[in-house]
């Protein structure tokens, strides 16, 4: 399909666009398009619009199950949840994971056996950066205090805090990357991305329940110096210097099997290993 360019005034250009899109996309006067310059080619998309997703759900006597539920159910974007016949173990818990796990969620009825959660506010795909360089942070915030709970120097309750805020802010994500999925790039790369920070930031509070036979905080210390090069890699991205860290954190996990070191922090370094490849997927063009 071409079209030809319309001088409009001195220094503008305009193209149509084909009525059929229009008509399909509901487009009318002053409808906003998001446009991506591509090279030589320029990408037109439709803003991308929250649609209203609600659900009716029978609550469990295994509250549990009813946390994970609610939980996967918003991931995938709904906007707003019932839960009917919660007991009251169940509202208990409903109102606990609402405050710690979902992210712009609040209870906003709880009457005549159904409690109702909803979304309030608007989120845009804009949010989704600030979520994950939040989520990044905090990953590193947990790697340096379970260095100081291994010390002695803080109590494990401050590691669960940031531990439970890494969960917020990585099912945030994931929520984020559903509903956004058409218009954020590489959001597969992304989703997995997120998935194996999660994992790490486990693995890090993991450490702050270990009894060691052998001191590990110089382990430890280097795993952090290597998870933080990753993090500055990821937003001022440098192939050399990535294929630097890479080699060096293969070396590293092949000494640290062959000379049977601390296994828990093996284990770190073996998941810091797994997020070079989302990081290079997500950094090319």
């Amino acid at each position: 399909m071409k079209r030809k360019l319309i001088q409009l005034g001195k220094s503008t250009l305009v193209v149509s666009i084909p009525q059929k899109w229009a008509k399909e996309q509901e487009l009318n006067p002053g409808s906003e398009l998001d446009l991506e310059i591509k090279e030589n080619a320029l990408l037109l998309t439709k803003e991308a619009e929250i649609i209203e997703k609600k659900i009716e759900i029978n609550a469990h006597q295994n509250t549990n199950t009813t946390k994970r539920i609610i939980a996967t159910l918003y991931r995938q974007g709904f906007t707003e949840i019932t839960i009917k016949n919660p007991n009251e173990n169940n509202i208990k818990e409903i109102y606990n994971i609402t405050e710690k796990r979902l992210i712009g969620f609040e209870v906003v009825t709880h009457k005549d056996k159904k409690c109702i959660l909803r979304q309030l506010g608007k989120i845009d795909s804009y949010d989704f950066d600030n979520a994950l360089r939040r989520l990044f942070l905090l990953i590193l915030d947990l790697a340096n205090e379970t260095v100081e709970v291994l010390e002695k120097k803080q109590k494990q309750e401050s590691a669960k805090f940031i531990e439970d805020n890494i969960n917020k802010f990585s099912t945030y994500c994931e929520r984020l990357l559903i509903i956004f999925r058409n218009k954020l790039k590489k959001s597969y790369d992304y989703y997995y991305l997120v998935k194996q920070l999660e994992n790490l930031g486990d693995h890090y509070y993991y450490l702050t329940k270990e009894t060691f036979k052998k001191n590990p905080i110089n382990e430890l210390k280097d795993a952090n110096e290597n998870l933080r090069e990753l993090y500055e890699l990821f937003y001022n991205f440098n192939f050399e210097k990535m294929d630097e860290l890479y080699t060096k954190l293969r070396k590293e996990a092949k000494d640290a099997k062959k000379s049977n070191k601390n296994q828990p922090i093996l284990e770190i370094k073996l998941r810091i290993d797994e997020l070079i490849s989302p990081v290079v997927a997500i950094n090319i063009e």
